[in-house]
């Protein structure tokens, strides 16, 4: 018996990037392109069925960064309220429910289409794989994916915590899957991680 792996992707764009100061970093512009339109176009090349980006502060901005761009928008009005609305806000607005979502993080320009094959192609939930997070070197990254069954808790949650409530409530039906490379640790933040990224990888 197959899986139907029905992925989707919720691309998290409401923040407002307070430690970056005055520059809303989802903005900058890497390799001739805003940060956030690199990440939505790395996360596109993938195997994912369709992606829903979550906008909320400098709403517009972000909606004109990634025009022409195949994905859904929904907009956060709760934003300032963490993570976990923003998540909250993409999952409602994905029907039909799909077998499972990839939760990408849009200040994370490095993470590949490939990370994202290897992660979904470890979800199995008749096999108990209901939770694929990467790894390198023991070291957990992003994104992570979470499987249908744990959207209701998911609406549970507050605060800026995302998924990790339900990952630590259900830890039997982790995967980890291996990424040989740092990439999936490595978003940009500050100033001098811009800085640093945009000069290291011209």
């Amino acid at each position: 018996m197959t899986v139907d792996k029905d992925i989707h992707a919720v691309l998290l764009a409401a923040g407002r990037s307070k430690r970056m100061g005055r520059n809303n970093k989802l903005l900058l512009d890497v390799h001739g392109i805003p940060l956030v339109r690199k990440s939505a176009i790395n996360i596109l090349n993938s195997n994912v069925a369709s992606m829903t980006v979550v906008t909320g502060f400098d709403e517009d901005k972000i909606v004109d960064a990634l025009s022409g761009l195949n994905v859904n928008f929904v907009k956060n009005v709760n934003f300032r309220e963490g993570l976990s609305s923003s998540l909250k806000a993409g999952l409602a607005n994905i029907t039909p429910s799909p077998s499972a979502v990839i939760v990408c993080l849009a200040d994370m320009p490095k993470i590949q289409p490939e990370h994202i094959n290897r992660i979904i192609e470890n979800f199995d939930p008749l096999r108990g794989r209901e939770i694929c997070i990467p790894t390198n070197n023991g070291k957990r990254g992003n994104p992570v994916l979470i499987g249908s069954c744990f959207f209701p808790h998911i609406f549970e949650v507050s605060g800026d915590f995302g998924a990790k409530q339900v990952m630590k409530n259900h830890p039997e039906k982790i995967v980890e899957v291996e990424i040989e490379t740092s990439d999936i640790h490595f978003d940009i933040d500050t100033q001098d991680e811009y800085n640093n990224f945009t000069t290291s990888s011209l």
